[in-house]
């Protein structure tokens, strides 16, 4: 195992490399969503299109959307800082997370009427298709 500190063998005192061991699992435990893209469900009917990105652990403040060239743009940037203070040394922690999913959006989707809500760690949006008339169609159909 490897130590950020350099341990004297003469002197070697338990607390460092247990504390680090604790210190390092920890983070690598917490720290599973660090620039990972979260799983999106797309789904389509003839209305509209709905997205669903799973973002457990994120609030809604955390979360941000906006529309960019035709392109809608999901992110989000979490920071947390920790700190525990004991008789003889300071833990401080940082922990910076984010992600950016891209989606093109084509002529079909209506972009002025795109909504989105987030509850229970899932950003659902919905992205309406152009409603097109049909157009009434009066004529005669010749058999061949």
């Amino acid at each position: 195992m490897t130590y950020l500190a350099k341990v004297n063998p003469r002197r070697r005192n338990a607390f460092f490399p247990a504390h680090f061991d604790a210190f390092f699992n920890e983070v690598a435990k917490n720290n599973t969503f660090v620039n990972q893209k979260p799983a999106v469900n797309v789904s389509e009917t003839d209305e509209q299109f709905t997205l669903e990105v799973a973002v457990p652990g994120l609030k809604k403040e955390d979360v941000h959307l906006k529309i960019e060239k035709e392109t809608l743009i999901i992110g989000a940037t979490k920071e947390e800082k920790t700190e525990e203070m004991k008789d003889n040394y300071t833990r401080r922690e940082f922990n910076f997370s984010n992600f950016e999913r891209r989606f093109q959006l084509n002529e079909t989707i209506d972009a002025e009427n795109i909504k989105a809500n987030f509850a229970d760690g899932i950003l659902n949006i919905v992205l309406p298709k152009i409603v097109e008339e049909k157009k009434e169609t009066n004529r005669e159909i010749v058999i061949s």
